[in-house]
């Protein structure tokens, strides 16, 4: 964070990171990057909860068998009321993602994301916005 100008603005962007963190680390480092650079923002993506227990138990793996390594951390709207009140953070909202093509990409999971409480069991990008100093 020594290294980072931030006086012309600042996006930190951690897709595919946060996940293998235990919740402690998540909220350490978040807080950190909302108080070192205030007026910046942070885009992330978060597997729901239910996928992170499950792939600590060893319950996600792709129809190659690949199984990946365990996911600590996921959301849910308990996580989210908790990473909305961190230190310095201004706003949480949940990013609505561009349509996929098909059925499901195209109609189905569009759909389904616009409901909190069925977008909160879905792999989620979200945009955080930190106050200003």
């Amino acid at each position: 964070m020594d290294h980072v100008d931030p006086a012309n603005g600042l996006l930190i962007t951690a897709q595919g990171l946060l996940m293998y963190f235990e919740l402690g680390d998540v909220h350490r480092l978040l807080t950190a990057c909302a108080t070192r650079f205030p007026g910046g923002a942070l885009v992330f993506d978060a597997v729901p909860r239910w996928l992170s227990t499950a792939s600590r138990r060893g319950g996600v793996r792709s129809g190659t068998g690949y199984e990946p390594p365990p996911w600590l951390w996921g959301i849910d709207g308990a996580e989210e009321r908790r990473l909305a009140a961190l230190p310095g953070v201004a706003e949480l909202r949940s990013l609505r993602l561009p349509r996929g093509r098909g059925v499901v990409h195209g109609v189905l999971l569009p759909a389904v994301a616009r409901v909190r409480a069925l977008r909160l069991t879905l792999l989620s990008v979200y945009a955080m916005r930190f106050h200003r100093a």
